[in-house]
């Protein structure tokens, strides 16, 4: 109950924060499924110490469906001037990581 009238009191996000949003989520999800492909990759190893090195599929679900609740959450609990320097951060760094895998040979296995 405390945490949802405290979710009430936040800023809305603006249609620009959303679709940052949006954008940082479809990252997320191309590097959940780059990693899921490490399984099947035997020359590369995950580097997140979180994940350890051949993670799970279990492991990986869990770890990036509650890392990307927990960004949704971070970004609508931040005050509304530090939003822009969050989710620009964090989408460069999902595409620096998406763009590495990819360049490794991860690929979006269907």
């Amino acid at each position: 109950m405390f945490t949802l009238a405290c979710l009430l009191c936040f800023t809305p996000l603006s249609t620009q924060e959303v679709e940052k949003q949006l954008l940082y989520s479809t990252l997320h999800f191309i590097d959940y499924r780059q990693t899921l492909a490490i399984q099947s990759t035997p020359t590369v190893k995950e580097t997140n110490p979180i994940l350890g090195p051949k993670p799970s599929t279990k492991t990986t679900s869990t770890y990036f469906a509650t890392t990307l609740a927990a960004h949704w959450l971070v970004t609508y609990a931040l005050p509304p001037s530090y939003r822009e320097p969050w989710q620009n951060g964090t989408i460069l760094l999902q595409l620096a990581v998406t763009t590495r895998n990819a360049k490794l040979g991860l690929t979006l296995n269907f």
